[in-house]
């Protein structure tokens, strides 16, 4: 016999809350999803005439680095030891997950609030450095990739958007990018209050 799915929203304080339970399995995912994305590099380009196209992305992969509660060294151990993480950008969104067991579901909670949450100001500029070398690769690896280009792009192209609107940028733009460039545009995702918790 298999679990009767349950699904429940609720709407309190402007958030809104969607749950699943899936009785008897002893599973806790949970994922923070920041309802703007890299649609805002269209904004600061329309409104402050600066390129940073792909920093959304680039500031989903930092916030991994050095959140309040932890240092970057705990969270990749609680990542690797005590359930599944990950996260995505896409145009409209950001989302931050976490997967475990029940029994971890504090440890659960606090690590997607860490990393969703992370302003970015305690990042040094090594681990900045780094992770945008990250990015960086991903990027050019991604360029070299025609197909996956031709799918990233072809929204873009088509209704007239810069070209390096696809959502991970261009190499030779991430390396421009400062760790105050990052820490601003974080800061506009914070002050966001269109968020989702599933």
């Amino acid at each position: 016999m298999t679990a009767k799915k349950t699904f429940r929203t609720i709407k309190k304080n402007g958030k809104t809350y969607n749950f699943l339970a899936l009785p008897n399995t002893n599973f806790f995912k949970l994922e923070i999803i920041n309802m703007y994305g890299a649609n805002i590099e269209r904004v600061i380009e329309n409104k402050y005439g600066k390129n940073l196209y792909g920093i959304s992305h680039f500031i989903e992969h930092l916030s991994f680095k050095s959140p309040k509660d932890f240092t970057s060294e705990q969270l990749m151990d609680i990542g690797k030891n005590e359930g599944s993480f990950n996260a995505s950008t896409d145009h409209d969104r950001i989302n931050y997950w976490f997967q475990t067991i029940i029994d971890n579901i504090d440890l659960a909670i606090k690590f997607v609030c860490n990393v969703s949450e992370n302003d970015l100001t305690k990042v040094n500029q090594k681990e900045f450095e780094t992770e945008r070398d990250v990015v960086y690769n991903e990027a050019k690896k991604a360029w070299d990739n025609h197909q996956q280009m031709f799918h990233r792009n072809v929204t873009s192209r088509l209704l007239g958007y810069h070209k390096e609107d696809n959502n991970i940028g261009v190499p030779q733009t991430i390396k421009t990018f400062t760790l105050q460039d990052a820490i601003s545009v974080k800061n506009i995702f914070l002050n966001n209050e269109q968020y989702i918790y599933n």
